[in-house]
């Protein structure tokens, strides 16, 4: 419908302003997969912890700024190499970057694909920082992950894979609808 195709180009544009506006950081990182991958919009990049960080650690994080309060309630990470797939993390929010609030805890998780999407659900709530806390890795080697989106509440029905097929095709199939 129009409705539906007006919130996705407002989803897009929201999407190009967190990729414009977000600084990520992170406990540690490897040389050529820096930190700064994780929010490039490039799924050929990746980010990974240091190595040997990890091995004395088990531990890393990563913190995302999202440059201004939002209402959010979905953090979408996209594997890199299944290996490196982190397995037990903890989701946490903040307002000021020094409080913490636990959103979503994951353990145990399974082995994920090479870039595949993982998409975390949690209640919407105000944070200007989204902080993964990674403890556990398939291989307990330094994690991996090749892109993270943190989504506003306001796109909550919306699908981002849907998302990526409207980019490169907007006239086709489901989007092409003349009536309201």
């Amino acid at each position: 419908s129009h409705e539906e195709k007006k919130k996705m180009m407002a989803y897009l544009l929201s999407r190009l302003n967190y990729y414009s506006t977000v600084k990520v950081s992170s406990l540690s990182e490897w040389k050529y997969q820096e930190t700064v991958n994780l929010a490039d919009n490039d799924l050929l990049t990746s980010w990974r912890g240091h190595r040997i960080y990890w091995h004395y650690n088990r531990h890393e994080q990563i913190i995302i700024d999202l440059g201004q309060a939002r209402n959010v309630n979905r953090f979408i990470w996209t594997n890199w190499q299944h290996a490196l797939t982190p397995t037990s993390y903890t989701l946490l929010t903040s307002l000021d970057g020094k409080e913490w609030d636990t959103v979503k805890r994951v353990s145990k998780g399974q082995e994920i694909q090479d870039g595949k999407k993982v998409v975390e659900e949690f209640s919407a709530n105000d944070a200007r920082y989204v902080k993964m806390d990674i403890t556990e890795t398939l291989s307990n080697d330094a994690p991996a992950i090749s892109e993270i989106e943190v989504i506003s509440s306001t796109f909550a029905e919306i699908d981002p894979s849907d998302a990526q097929d409207f980019i490169k095709n907007p006239f086709i199939n489901k989007w092409l609808y003349f009536t309201n």
